[in-house]
């Protein structure tokens, strides 16, 4: 579906189902008592770099997660807490990337617990559940809020490691794990933060003075097999 404007006016109802879309020129406004929907893989997609008004809600599906699993989520809406993203099952931990917090090989970048609203662009990870044993479960999710839109700018920091003798900075190479290398402080983890897909080697081109690397997509095949004894 195309449209110059969209208005959801008071009681309305619009509903974008799976996998479809809607491409709006310019603004969406949503009434305090309108309901904008867009069911799960389904997409909105804004052509100018304007601003919205009101709520929609935007559903996400996250299959066949256990308990022990992590999922990486990012917000569609501004405002959204990530507590409220789903309540069943009952979420478990909560986790950022820090660039520059100490790990246990004594380099930089850790996980750091977290809570309350999400930052636009910014990557999270849930533990799909507190129950560890939890079985394979279909997690629905709603985001609620503004939709977000246009240029969004997020910092992707780096550390300081450096090899000795170049430069100022930390010597990985003495003081801290062997393995550990330049490279090893300069991951962020960053998120999609509209209310569609995104092209991934434009999203790369576009940030090409600012990133360096590449998209990879990673999911659950099989059960976690134990280490047989040797």
């Amino acid at each position: 579906a195309l449209a110059c404007s969209l208005t959801v006016q008071n009681g309305a109802v619009l509903t974008v189902n799976a996998s479809n879309s809607i491409t709006v020129t310019n603004a969406v406004t949503v009434a305090a008592t309108g309901n904008f929907t867009i069911k799960n893989d389904g997409s909105l997609v804004q052509i100018n770099n304007v601003a919205n008004v009101g709520n929609i809600k935007y559903e996400r599906t996250a299959t066949a997660i256990r308990g022990s699993d992590y999922v990486y989520w990012s917000s569609p809406v501004t405002g959204q807490d990530m507590s409220t993203i789903y309540t069943v099952p009952v979420q478990g931990p909560k986790y950022i990337w820090d660039t520059t917090a100490v790990n246990a090989n004594t380099g930089l970048g850790n996980w750091i617990t977290t809570s309350g609203l999400m930052t636009r662009a910014k990557g999270y990870i849930i533990r799909g559940s507190s129950n560890s044993g939890m079985a394979a479960t279909n997690i629905n999710a709603i985001f609620t809020g503004v939709p977000n839109n246009g240029d969004i700018t997020i910092k992707a920091p780096r550390g300081n490691m450096r090899p000795v003798n170049v430069g100022a900075g930390l010597a990985y190479n003495t003081t801290l794990h062997p393995m550990l290398n330049a490279w090893d402080d300069n991951w962020s983890l960053v998120g999609n933060p509209y209310p569609s897909a995104i092209n991934a080697l434009q999203f790369l081109n576009a940030n090409s003075t600012n990133l360096s690397g590449n998209v990879r997509l990673w999911r659950h095949l099989n059960t976690p097999a134990a280490i047989p004894s040797p």
